[in-house]
């Protein structure tokens, strides 16, 4: 059984559900000027990356819901439990391969088709998502719907943006590193940048230093297989470092660490895959739709084990 929800935590995700909103909100004029002053292929784009969006003020005006009755002093709101039915995974599934069947035929149709491309990429990201989450945590009880939405809100505003923050950071790190361990390269990379007539043949150029180069084979592999993972499983379930001494038991500690994995790879996926448009549509989202998984499992034990590590201490 999970210890109750202070007031302050309440009151924070109601802000932060609020002002998330306010956000989302203040950008939609923003994006549909851009989207109408391009092409056809811009418009698609920001379609896909608008409609996939939509889903924020979901989580969180359902984080804001259950924030507002809980400070209306309703307490007795029974905790979620999933029981997933075989015949709602089998339409899941078939619902997916539609929408993947509608978006390759729309994709490989004329320009004008492409509006239809965006709109059936909703749910050809998104049911791969769902279908990973609901078969990880299914028979498991999810907590207190407020917990729950509130995890995920939070997930859903920092989780991303900071995951992509430190990898941008370690990268700049690593290739500030490797040009100062290497001063012939970096002698020639700003020699190379400062020639103006040669820079249609900038990037040709540094690509064949970099083909002799053995050390940046090993640091794309480090930086890819090691610090991307571990940032990103470090920060997915951040809510949990604050509260994982709050959670009486290790399997709630699991789903909610899957919850945080599943919104972390719905809006990866939408930010990855909302720009595929035309003949690189199916295969890029088909890839995409492998990823929820991997994400979902191993938030989810990362959960798991801030939960046991907090137990163990208290």
């Amino acid at each position: 059984m999970e210890m109750p929800v202070r007031r302050w935590e309440v009151w924070g995700v109601l802000l932060l559900s609020l002002s998330g909103m306010a956000l989302f909100l203040a950008g939609i004029p923003g994006m549909l000027f851009i989207s109408l002053s391009g092409d056809m292929w811009m418009f698609s784009s920001l379609l896909a990356l608008g409609l996939g969006s939509l889903s924020l003020p979901l989580v969180l005006g359902l984080a804001a819901w259950f924030a507002v009755r809980r400070l209306q002093g309703e307490t007795g709101v029974a905790p979620l439990r999933l029981r997933v039915p075989s015949r709602v995974y089998a339409a899941l599934a078939v619902g997916w391969v539609v929408s993947m069947g509608l978006g390759y035929l729309a994709s490989r149709g004329e320009a004008v088709w492409l509006p239809l491309n965006s709109l059936v990429h909703v749910p050809a990201v998104f049911l791969p998502v769902l279908l990973a989450f609901l078969w990880a945590v299914d028979g498991l009880e999810l907590g207190s719907p407020l917990r729950f939405w509130g995890v995920l809100a939070v997930d859903a505003m920092f989780a991303p943006l900071l995951s992509m923050a430190f990898e941008m950071l370690f990268l700049f790190l690593l290739i500030f590193l490797w040009l100062a361990w290497n001063p012939s390269f970096s002698l020639q990379f700003n020699l190379a940048w400062l020639d103006s007539a040669a820079s249609e043949h900038f990037l040709p150029y540094i690509g064949e230093l970099l083909q002799g180069s053995p050390e940046i084979a090993w640091l794309t592999m480090a930086y890819f297989s090691l610090l991307v993972p571990l940032v990103e499983e470090l920060l997915k379930p951040l809510p949990l470092w604050m509260l994982g001494h709050r959670l009486r038991s290790s399997r709630q500690g699991f789903v909610l660490g899957a919850a945080s994995g599943a919104i972390f790879a719905w809006y990866e996926n939408v930010m990855a895959s909302s720009a595929l448009v035309g003949a690189a549509w199916a295969g890029g989202v088909l890839f995409r739709a492998m990823t929820p998984f991997i994400h979902i499992l191993a938030s989810g034990l990362v959960g798991w084990g801030i939960a046991v590590l907090w137990r163990a201490h208290n």
